[in-house]
C-alpha cells in the first residue's frame, strides 16, 4: 500500500462509515438492477480516493452512488438496500458540514440526500 500523498487530509474523518458500508451496498444495488457488480472493484474505488484522492473526488463518487440510489429505487422501490445506502450518505453528508465547501456541491448534494432520507422517514 502506499503511503498517502501530501494533501489536505482533513476530510477523510469522514471516509469510515461508507468506506465500509457503501461498496455491499452499491455492489447489492447493481446487482438488483442486473447489473455486473462486482464488490472487489467497488472497494477498490473507495480505497483508491481515500489514499490517492481529494475531497472533490470523493463527493464525485458518493454523488454517483446517490445516482445510483436513484436508480434502484425507481427499479426497486423503497426497500432495505434504499434505507441503508441513504442513511449512510445522510450521516456522511451531516458530518461533513465541518469541512469547508468551497463551492456549495457538498451542501447541494447535502439537500438531495437529506430530502429524500426525510420522505422516506416519512417526513418529507
Amino acid at each position: 500500500m502506499r503511503p498517502l500523498r501530501s494533501r489536505d487530509q482533513r476530510w477523510l474523518f469522514l471516509t469510515p462509515e461508507p468506506e465500509a458500508r457503501l461498496p455491499e451496498l452499491a455492489a447489492a444495488m447493481r446487482t438488483g438492477l442486473g447489473e455486473p457488480a462486482d464488490l472487489e472493484r467497488e472497494q477498490e474505488v473507495v480505497d483508491r480516493l481515500v489514499r490517492d484522492g481529494g475531497y472533490e473526488e470523493w463527493l464525485d463518487h458518493l454523488a454517483g452512488l446517490r445516482v445510483l440510489v436513484a436508480r434502484y429505487q425507481r427499479a426497486r422501490g423503497d426497500d432495505e438496500l434504499v434505507r441503508r445506502a441513504l442513511e449512510v450518505l445522510e450521516n456522511h453528508h451531516l458530518l461533513a458540514l465541518t469541512v469547508p465547501d468551497r463551492d456549495g456541491r457538498a451542501a447541494a448534494e447535502r439537500r438531495l440526500v437529506v430530502a429524500e432520507a426525510d420522505r422516506l422517514r416519512g417526513g418529507g
